[in-house]
């Protein structure tokens, strides 16, 4: 089970555990906005890539965003804490 200390987000629980699952090929997240799904895709990827590294892709609708998101994402991957949170339930 992915640990990535979502604990403001119990909720997306669910998502995580769909994304486990290997019986599971298709994923469908219908909610409202700012609830954290961009939170939950980017520690979902990065979750998957200490786990099981392949090619993986996200987009957004913009330069700007995704420069925003990318500076986000690096910064979350660089934090020891999480990586090692990661090595440590697997």
């Amino acid at each position: 089970r992915f640990d990535l200390g979502l604990g403001g987000y119990p909720f997306l629980r669910g998502i995580l555990d769909a994304a486990e699952d290997p019986r599971i090929e298709t994923i469908v997240i219908v909610a409202s906005t700012q609830i954290g799904k961009t939170t939950l895709l980017q520690a979902l990827l990065l979750a998957l890539a200490a786990h099981d590294p392949a090619p993986m892709m996200m987009a957004t609708p913009d330069r700007g965003s995704l420069w925003k998101l990318r500076d986000k994402f690096y910064r979350f991957a660089e934090e020891p804490a999480t990586t090692r949170r990661w090595r440590s339930s697997s």
